[in-house]
């Protein structure tokens, strides 16, 4: 009795199981048995399948393959294998097969379970273009975008990395260490990052590199903590910018800057800047010598408060007009300083 309750739950789990079941014979390669919904994923009748070969359930190009699949599945080598199915209508389905040997009447067969994987496929190729036109972001970038191990060991490095620092060959890449590269004044600093963005802390920063460890002078470098599903640092990233000609065009405005501030400061004539709302911006050491105002105290004047009284309407007149884009020379007034004179 107990055998027979066995058979019969067999019996009912392959009738009514939801993945595609077929059994076969392993040496004629013939279709014995059968489930619905392997007639649903086929499209063809029980009648049917069970007058085909196995060879005929796949692609022309997909049959060497799915062989072998299911001998290394009878082998106990593998536990699944992906390939196609060509279903009814010629319509190309791909699969999942998993398989196990069965005994009937005395006899070995295979019993094959068919899982429909298309919407896997289809997330899958979707990833996959994602990840081909990130990478091809990547690889483009002429930044260096590298990616770094806990222990700053290097394990990816785009084509822009591999030119700033000139790594030819698979050698060059993994004996390349970052910290090498930068100047000693800088390595504290670069350090401090490595070590924040293992604690989960992001940083961007400016070093500076050594001639032979790079090909560019000076970069802003964003390091960045990689995190895993569970909020871990695995990795740490760093993109690196060049700014080198930035940073020489900084340096020749701030000494430009300079050459006219001394020329400003140093002029025996008095140089005011006034904002829109008549307070200064900037007065010169003259100005202050010969009005005999104090920084604190022009920080609270308006332009009108240095100016003669019989003077005010015609100099707001021009301030006016200048504040409209009209441009004048040679303009004329008096300037009262801070004594009355």
């Amino acid at each position: 009795i107990n055998s027979l309750i066995f058979y019969d739950y067999e019996c009912r789990y392959f009738e009514e199981n939801s993945e595609a079941m077929l059994i076969a014979d392993p040496i004629k390669r013939k279709i014995v048995d059968c489930n619905q919904a392997a007639e649903k994923i086929f499209g063809y009748g029980k009648k049917k399948l069970l007058s085909m070969r196995a060879d005929e359930l796949h692609p022309k190009d997909k049959v060497k393959q799915a062989t072998e699949g299911f001998k290394q599945l009878a082998l106990g080598k593998i536990k699944y294998f992906e390939t196609e199915i060509l279903a009814k209508n010629k319509r190309i389905i791909p699969v999942s097969i998993s398989a196990s040997k069965i005994n009937l009447e005395g006899k070995d067969f295979l019993l094959g379970t068919f899982r429909d994987i298309t919407e896997q496929k289809k997330v899958e190729e979707t990833l996959k273009e994602s990840e081909n036109k990130y990478k091809t972001l990547i690889e483009s970038s002429p930044d260096c975008i590298k990616l770094f191990d806990l222990n700053q060991n290097l394990v990816f490095i785009n084509e822009g990395g591999k030119k700033e620092h000139n790594l030819k060959s698979a050698k060059d890449i993994k004996n390349f260490k970052p910290m090498g590269t930068v100047i000693k004044e800088d390595r504290y600093k670069f350090q401090k990052a490595i070590q924040d963005a293992i604690k989960g802390n992001p940083s961007l920063i400016e070093i500076r590199h050594t001639k032979e460890g790079s090909n560019r002078e000076v970069c802003s470098e964003a390091i960045v903590p990689i995190k895993n599903d569970k909020g871990k640092v695995v990795n740490i990233s760093g993109v690196s910018r060049d700014i080198t000609e930035q940073k020489k065009a900084e340096d020749a405005l701030k000494e430009s800057e300079g050459k006219y501030r001394d020329l400003f400061e140093n002029a025996n004539e008095l140089i005011q800047s006034v904002k829109p709302d008549g307070s200064f911006d900037y007065v010169n050491n003259k100005w202050k010598d010969l009005l005999g105002y104090s920084d604190k105290e022009i920080k609270n004047l308006k332009f009108t408060d240095i100016l003669r009284k019989d003077m005010v309407p015609h100099c707001m007149n021009i301030f006016k007009k200048l504040a409209e884009g009209e441009k004048f020379q040679g303009v004329k007034t008096v300037f009262l300083a801070k004594n009355g004179k």
